[in-house]
């Protein structure tokens, strides 16, 4: 609206609630969940399904898993275009009950009778989840999506996030490096004294926000200062953006109605959804609970009269005062608010303040009507982390799994060991004349096309088709697409460029 300049516009922000989606959470570790989804795909009721994983490998070897029952494949950037075509056109017409996928499948799809969508591990943002798991139930009938994660996926978000967005220290170091004369990107990098991926990423985000004018030949000067304030909002909206998603992960209020005040939707009535792991956790479908024990009682007890006297506490203090601060600590007691709010007996709200210029955000618990007088707490309900899925019969690899496996061979790039010869200097030369040509034509840096590393392993592994070039690590469908055939033509075994295949032909 202030970009098109809309001053007296009206909004509406509506219709975010799938009221056939029942959302369940349940908190896994890595190892157990591919025979969690396996167990729950075993009800041919969830099929056709979309299992998101977390990277290439997850995903393809999960999708061997499940072909051995059901006809599952997978479907990620490292796989050919016709590859992908192929296995999305068979998902789409029936012929493949589950496609397993990484976020590279999805823009596009619209087949609406998908009955679940699983996420292997935490998405980056409350925005993406919501995007994938509405490609459930569009046919309007009830559809099912479950969240397994753990705390170890927010680890290695923020890994990638400190990797791909550097502390301003140092771009504030290049920048101040930089004068108006322009300076080679090796001898800048070589006076620094950066890791050369650090100083890729830094160099990259400056250039972005305006701190660093970088010519397609690579030389480099100093910008305008104002690129800081722009680039700390970024990487800290990107920081936000996890702890969001983590915070509908651990919450314990209605999943749907969690994600209605996320998106602010002005017209929802606010009512529980009836159908999510905490409106109804009898009817989860991987998810199972056990009756409160007696020293949880006594817990739960203390809670809800520590509230009795004082309302509205935040849940931070509640935890000290029931059960303890360390995380196992902390653990438990999400667990007896979970208890509480799916018995009806408490309700979350979310809060903020203010700290040293920094939003705080935390949790109040309120009593319901039905908690403010003594309660019975028998029916009071936790998860039961000692129930383990009933493991599908596994059958030995007959004709399925071996069209499975056939596919894997034809379609992956795994299927080509990694290349151990050292990579030719001419070849690495003759990439960077390439990549120096494109980028003075689109007038940006060379970076932005090829890293320096990807080219040096594109000489290394010399891909002989789109597959294998889809199997190096930088180079995804989009770059395959622009740029395939000439990469692989460069990297073919030319006389003019190997001198090992002189005289060849």
């Amino acid at each position: 609206m202030e970009q098109l300049g809309l001053n007296s516009a009206r909004t509406f922000i509506h219709g975010f609630r799938r009221d056939n989606l029942a959302i369940e959470v349940l908190e896994l570790r890595p190892g157990e969940r591919a025979a969690r989804t396996r167990s729950l795909l075993a009800d041919r009721s969830r099929r056709p399904a979309i299992v998101y994983a977390p990277s290439r490998k997850a995903a393809d070897a999960l999708a061997d898993e499940l072909s051995l029952d059901f006809p599952a494949a997978a479907y990620h950037a490292g796989l050919g275009a016709r590859v992908r075509d192929d296995i999305q056109a068979r998902f789409l017409g029936g012929a493949l009950e589950v496609i397993v996928a990484t976020i590279a499948f999805g823009m596009g799809v619209d087949k609406a009778d998908v009955r679940t969508v699983i996420h292997l591990a935490l998405p980056g943002s409350v925005e993406s989840y919501y995007q994938e798991i509405g490609r459930a139930g569009r046919d309007g009938k009830p559809s099912r999506a479950l969240l397994l994660h753990s705390y170890a996926d927010r680890r290695t978000h923020e890994f990638f996030h400190e990797r791909d967005y550097p502390e301003a220290g140092v771009l504030e170091q290049i920048f101040r490096a930089l004068g108006e004369e322009k300076i080679p990107r090796e001898a800048l990098q070589a006076t620094l004294k950066l890791d050369p991926d650090t100083f890729d990423k830094a160099l990259e985000k400056l250039w972005v926000h305006g701190g660093a004018e970088v010519s397609p030949d690579e030389e480099i000067r100093r910008g305008v200062p104002g690129w800081k304030a722009p680039y700390l909002a970024q990487r800290e909206r990107r920081v936000e953006q996890l702890l969001q998603m983590a915070r509908f992960a651990e919450g314990h209020g209605c999943r749907m109605l969690h994600m209605v005040h996320h998106f602010g939707d002005r017209e929802d009535p606010g009512t529980p959804c009836g159908r999510c792991d905490v409106c109804a956790p009898a009817a989860c479908a991987a998810a199972s609970f056990r009756p409160v024990r007696p020293a949880e009682s006594t817990m739960l007890r203390t809670l809800l009269g520590a509230l009795r006297q004082a309302d509205g506490q935040g849940t931070g203090r509640l935890c000290k005062l029931c059960v303890g601060e360390t995380p196992p600590d902390r653990k438990k007691f999400d667990a007896l608010l979970g208890a509480l709010v799916r018995g009806g007996l408490l309700r979350l709200s979310a809060d903020a303040f203010e700290k040293d210029g920094k939003t705080i955000h935390f949790t109040r618990a309120f009593l319901t009507l039905a908690a403010r007088s003594e309660t019975d707490l028998s029916g009071l309900t936790l998860p039961d982390e000692s129930a383990a899925p009933e493991q599908p019969r596994k059958r030995k690899a007959g004709p399925k799994g071996s069209r499975a496996r056939g596919r894997k061979a034809r379609g992956s790039p795994r299927s080509r060991p990694p290349s151990d010869h050292p990579a030719s200097g001419l070849l690495v030369d003759a990439l960077k004349a390439w990549r120096l040509q494109e980028a003075r034509r689109r007038r940006i840096p060379a970076f932005r096309i090829l890293t320096d590393k990807v080219l040096t392993v594109l000489a290394q592994e010399r891909p002989r088709s789109e597959e294998e070039l889809l199997g190096i690590r930088g180079i995804g469908p989009k770059i395959a697409q622009t740029y395939g055939a000439k990469l692989i033509a460069l990297c073919g075994p030319r006389s003019d460029l190997l001198p090992e295949h002189r005289g060849t032909t």
